[in-house]
């Protein structure tokens, strides 16, 4: 849920070995664990100033709410819609039992893609992936890239940070770019060992 800002994921597991994050009631905020409190029976969390949103920079230009028209997603596998509007309709959720996500569940390649079509020219300079994580059947990547068509070849961006540098699971990993006008971008996940499938919960340019 979004709250003042933030992204908040509340999570109840009496013994810990449901979602395998802790026990008792869990808190994420924008994907980090965050410390509770407890006074009179509540538990209360810090969750910091609210974030004031310039709407010239914070807009999530890959969010598609209504399942269908621009941005039009793809991929390489699992491509119905269902599937695959599910990673860019704005809801960050990591619950097993309530499944949110886009998927490489069932591929044998090393190499899947997800590929966004914003059916006209925009400019992009930053992007946030989430992935499921449950050491079961969905794990992170190994790695991942990301490419812009320049309206005759896919090229890399040029990337000026990425936080954190390795995959996160059940977190957010955001790479800062220099900034490209496109008209599609593509997010291609390394999935060398193949002993999961990759799960991405939701996609967020900016």
């Amino acid at each position: 849920m979004l709250y003042h800002g933030k992204n908040l994921s509340i999570i109840y597991d009496r013994d810990g070995k449901k979602y395998n994050v802790g026990k008792g009631l869990i808190v994420f905020v924008n994907g980090e664990k965050a410390a509770l409190k407890k006074a009179d029976g509540k538990y209360e969390v810090a969750v910091g100033a609210p974030v004031i949103i310039n709407p010239k920079n914070e807009i999530d230009l890959a969010l598609n709410i209504w399942g269908s028209g621009f941005p039009k997603p793809s991929a390489s596998i699992n491509s119905e819609p269902d599937s695959l509007y599910q990673a860019i309709d704005g809801r960050v959720w990591y619950f097993p039992e309530i499944a949110n996500r886009w998927s490489t569940y069932g591929s044998t390649s090393a190499h899947d893609w997800y590929e966004l079509d914003f059916g006209k020219v925009i400019n992009l300079s930053a992007a946030k992936l989430y992935f499921f994580e449950d050491d079961k059947t969905y794990n992170k990547p190994d790695d991942y890239t990301i490419e812009y068509w320049d309206g005759n070849k896919w090229l890399k961006v040029k990337e000026r940070s990425r936080v954190p540098n390795i995959p996160a699971g059940n977190s957010a990993n955001t790479v800062n770019f220099d900034r490209v006008r496109t008209t599609k971008m593509k997010f291609i996940f390394n999935n060398k060992t193949k002993e999961f499938a990759i799960g991405v919960v939701e996609v967020k340019l900016y």
